[in-house]
């Protein structure tokens, strides 16, 4: 198994700065771990739907206005 990402590095993977060659870096390497640990996949799952939701409701696209 991979050492485990840090919180900042699964945050940055969900919400980059940059994408550049770093950010490639740093998908492939916390990808992999993603992929072989449940709970670092349950802390990223966590924070796309964070993402998400706030992105919803950013933008309006809420079950409400179906």
């Amino acid at each position: 198994m991979t050492s485990h990402p840090s919180f900042e590095e699964i945050t940055a993977l969900v919400y980059p700065q940059a994408v550049n060659p770093q950010y490639f870096q740093l998908a492939a390497r916390v990808n992999a771990h993603l992929c072989v640990c449940e709970t670092c996949k349950q802390v990223y799952d966590t924070l796309i739907t964070a993402r998400q939701q706030s992105e919803d409701l950013y933008f309006g696209e809420t079950d409400r206005d179906d």
